[in-house]
Parts: C-alpha cells; sequence; structure tokens
C-alpha cells in the first residue's frame, strides 16, 4: 500500500509536450509515502487534500528519466520514508520504476523551468 499523489490527464499532456521522453512513458504519480503506518490520517492531514507539487528537476540515463518534484515547497520526503519527491517519467524496456530511487540517490539531476504539476491524493493497494 502506499499513499500517492495521482497526475491528472492535463499535466501529463503538459509534461510530454515540455521534456522529451526517451524511453516507455510510466508518468502515473508521485509516491507519498510507501507502506504508511496503519494511522494514515496524520499523513493526509500532513500533504492536505490539495498539496502544491510542481515538477523542478529532472534525472536521466540510458534506463530512466525521473522528475524531481517538490511537494508544498519540500523535495525531501518525511523521515520514516527517505529520499526525494519524483515522477518516474520513463523506464527502458526491462527497468523496474524503482530505478529511479537510485538514479536520484546518485545526484544526476539538474533544474528545470517549474512546472506546476495537478493530480489527486490517493490510498493506492
Amino acid at each position: 500500500m502506499y499513499l500517492s499523489y495521482t497526475l491528472k490527464e492535463e499535466s501529463r499532456e503538459i509534461i510530454l509536450q515540455t521534456i522529451p521522453p526517451k524511453h516507455n512513458i510510466v508518468l502515473h504519480h508521485v509516491t507519498l509515502y510507501y507502506n504508511p503506518p496503519e494511522e494514515i490520517q496524520g499523513l493526509l492531514d500532513y500533504y492536505g487534500s490539495d498539496p502544491v507539487v510542481k515538477a523542478i528537476g529532472i534525472a536521466q540515463d540510458e534506463q530512466c528519466q525521473a522528475l524531481v518534484c517538490s511537494v508544498n515547497g519540500r523535495t525531501e520526503r518525511p523521515s520514516g520514508f527517505e529520499g526525494i519527491f519524483h515522477i518516474t517519467y520513463t523506464l527502458a524496456e526491462g527497468i523496474r520504476p524503482v530505478y529511479s530511487n537510485q538514479l536520484l540517490k546518485a545526484g544526476y539531476f539538474s533544474s528545470i523551468a517549474p512546472l506546476i504539476v495537478k493530480g489527486e491524493v490517493r490510498i493506492e493497494e
């Protein structure tokens, strides 16, 4: 189970028009929290029903493109779920979405002109 910010189609289209995809397109959500605690209401309150999400950077290599995001002004995930907020944008054949975390951990990203990302907070199974 995870808490996500799932992109609206209009945001997907803007990203696709702005940043050329290099691999197979994923472009689905920002993971806000993976395996959240049973008492998830505190996390829902933390993010709010309509968080401000912006794509502010891109990390890419021969296997993946990931968009670095800020959520309510923060790029670092909250304590207990470390890492950088991001959208797995594209993946080469056979590469799993979790690879984007490794790519970002290596620090291979550069800034882009901020893009407002519209979506909705969801609990995904």
